[in-house]
C-alpha cells in the first residue's frame, strides 16, 4: 500500500512522537496510519512484520484507529506472502499486550484486533484497533519505555512489576498455572526488582532520570509482595503434587543433586516429589471454540466428499471457501495452548 506520509497532520502524545521520529518504513506507516486504512504486507517478510507491529504499537495511541493489515490471500495471490504472516503478526501483537476477540478483545475499548477474510477480495486479513491512551488495564497499565531502555513495553516483568498488587493475584492462575510458569514469572520479578532497586540508588546519589525511568519508579508496584505470592504458589504445586512429568523429573534432579552435595535435610523432600504421579494438566481454555472450529472443517470435508467430480452449489461453495479462515482460527487457538 503505497500513500503520503504526513507526519504534522498527526496528534500524538509527546512519548508518541518521538517514538514516531525514530520509526521508518513499515513501522512508521503502522505507527502514522489513519483509521480506517490498509497496510498490505504483500513482499515483507513474517519477521519485518513482526518487528515493525512491536515497535510500532509498543506505546498508546492519541484515539482508537482501526487499522487493517492483509496477511494472505487466495491462490492467484498467495505466492506474494510470507506463509508464516499471520502467525508472526498475531504472536507480535499478542507480545505488545493486544487481545484477540478470542481472548475478550473489545474493538469499542482498543488495544485488540482479530482476524478476518474478505470473501469478496479472497483476502485475508488482520484488523488492529489500536490502544488508546487514556486506556488502564494489565498490560497497558505499564510505561510504553524506548526500545533498549529501562525496559521494553512487551516484556512480562513491566507488566507485572506494574500491575496492582490485586490485579496480580488475580492474573497469576490464569496467565501462569504451572510451578515452569510460576518459576518464569518469578525470574522476571526478581529482575524488575534488580531494575527498580538500580534506579533508586540513582536517586540517592543524585542522579536525574529520564522521563521514562521516573514514570517506572513511579508504576512499579508491590514487587516484594508479588514475589512472595509467587514463591508461595509454586510451594504448594510441590507440596500439593501438581507438577508435570517434566517439573517433577526437574525437581527430582535438583533435590539429588543437593544430596549428593552434601546437603542435610532433603530426604523427606525427595521422598515427596517422587511420591508424586507428574500427570498435572491444564484444562484447555479454548476448548469450546475448538470444538466449533472442528466440527466447521469437518462440514467441509464431508460436503467436498460428497460432491466428488459435480460442480457446488453456491451455498457450498461458501461454505468450503471458509476452510483456509478456519485453518488460521484453528492454529491461533491451538498456538495460545
Amino acid at each position: 500500500c503505497h500513500h503520503k506520509i504526513k507526519l504534522k497532520s498527526i496528534k500524538m502524545s509527546s512519548l508518541a512522537e518521538n517514538l514516531a521520529a525514530r520509526l521508518s518504513g513499515l513501522s512508521l506507516e503502522l505507527r502514522v496510519a489513519d483509521s480506517g486504512e490498509t497496510i498490505d504486507l504483500a513482499g515483507h517478510s513474517a519477521a519485518s512484520a513482526s518487528a515493525a507491529i512491536k515497535s510500532a504499537l509498543c506505546a498508546p495511541f492519541d484515539s482508537i484507529r482501526r487499522v487493517t493489515l492483509v496477511v494472505s490471500g487466495g491462490k492467484l495471490v498467495r505466492g506474494k506472502y510470507d506463509q508464516a504472516m499471520f502467525k508472526e503478526c498475531a504472536s507480535a501483537l499478542k507480545e505488545v499486550g493486544y487481545k484477540s476477540e478470542m481472548e475478550g478483545g473489545d474493538e469499542a475499548a482498543g488495544g485488540s484486533w482479530k482476524s478476518q477474510h474478505d470473501t469478496g477480495k479472497n483476502l485475508k486479513t488482520i484488523v488492529i484497533y489500536t490502544l488508546p491512551a487514556k486506556t488502564s488495564s494489565l498490560t497497558s497499565s505499564a510505561p510504553a519505555f524506548e526500545a533498549g531502555g529501562v525496559m521494553d513495553p512487551s516484556a512480562v516483568d513491566n507488566k507485572a512489576a506494574c500491575s496492582s498488587v490485586a490485579l496480580f493475584g488475580k492474573m497469576v492462575e490464569s496467565k501462569a498455572p504451572t510451578w515452569s510458569e510460576k518459576k518464569c514469572l518469578l525470574s522476571s520479578l526478581q529482575d524488575a526488582r534488580e531494575k527498580y532497586e538500580s534506579l533508586m540508588a540513582s536517586v540517592l546519589r543524585g542522579a536525574s532520570l529520564t522521563d521514562q525511568e521516573q514514570s517506572y519508579l513511579d508504576s512499579v508496584d508491590g514487587l516484594d509482595e508479588k514475589v512472595a505470592a509467587v514463591k508461595a504458589g509454586m510451594q504448594a504445586h510441590v507440596k500439593e503434587g501438581r507438577l508435570t512429568s517434566g517439573e517433577k523429573a526437574t525437581l527430582v534432579g535438583q533435590v539429588t543433586a543437593k544430596i549428593d552435595a552434601g546437603e542435610k535435610g532433603l530426604a523427606k523432600r525427595l521422598e515427596a516429589l517422587e511420591a508424586c504421579k507428574g500427570d498435572f494438566a491444564v484444562p484447555f481454555r479454548n476448548r469450546v471454540l475448538l470444538l466449533k472450529v472442528c466440527v466447521d472443517l469437518a462440514k467441509i470435508e464431508n460436503i467436498e466428499k460428497r460432491a466428488g467430480g459435480r460442480l457446488m452449489t453456491q451455498k457450498e461453495l461458501k461454505i468450503v471457501g471458509e476452510r483456509e479462515e478456519l485453518e488460521e482460527k484453528l492454529e491461533e487457538i491451538l498456538g495460545k495452548e
